[in-house]
């Protein structure tokens, strides 16, 4: 009981990045780097859901756990893409005041529509091999007998050493921009 507990205010401390980005959406007239923020705020909830459903335990059965907790992972297998999308729109819309230089040029080829469709092609993927027993084999019950509480922990598959880099490129997105 308690984990559902932890599950349902991970659920719904997921909700508040949506409701920051609907709002600036809303704040900057449908720009596109309004969307791009939009964007990046849905796959951080996806990911904060895709936590939670694993507290979960004896609410739903597990076979439902497993294929929600599958199609959450959107959120951060496609978080890479997205945060290069938003990058790119920065430094191709809103560097004025860095266009002609050569810090410019050098961000204009790495930031590029090529790369991006290179990123979401690869997300994609990755998302299909985490639908697969490759990515994730299944999930485990992890008992806390002193709470009389479980949770479910993901048993991951042989290719599962993917994901981990996939996920690891963010941050060199992150160091990047």
């Amino acid at each position: 009981m308690k984990f559902l507990i932890i599950g349902l205010f991970v659920a719904i401390i997921g909700i508040i990045p949506m409701v920051l980005a609907i709002s600036v959406r809303k704040i900057y007239n449908q720009s596109e780097v309004s969307y791009a923020l939009l964007l990046y705020m849905l796959a951080i909830s996806l990911w904060q859901l895709d936590v939670a459903i694993l507290y979960f335990d004896g609410i739903f059965s597990k076979e439902t756990v497993f294929w929600v907790f599958k199609i959450l992972r959107m959120g951060p297998t496609f978080m890479i893409p997205i945060v290069f999308y938003l990058a790119y729109v920065l430094i191709k819309k809103h560097t004025t005041n860095i266009k002609n230089k050569a810090i410019y040029r050098y961000l204009i080829s790495i930031f590029n529509k090529k790369v991006l469709s290179f990123l979401i092609i690869w997300s994609t993927l990755i998302y299909i091999i985490n639908m697969t027993g490759f990515g994730i084999v299944g999930l485990e019950e992890i008992e806390i007998p002193s709470i009389g509480s479980a949770y479910y922990y993901p048993q991951y598959g042989p290719l599962h050493i993917l994901y981990i880099f996939h996920t690891g490129s963010f941050l060199l997105f992150v160091i990047l921009h």
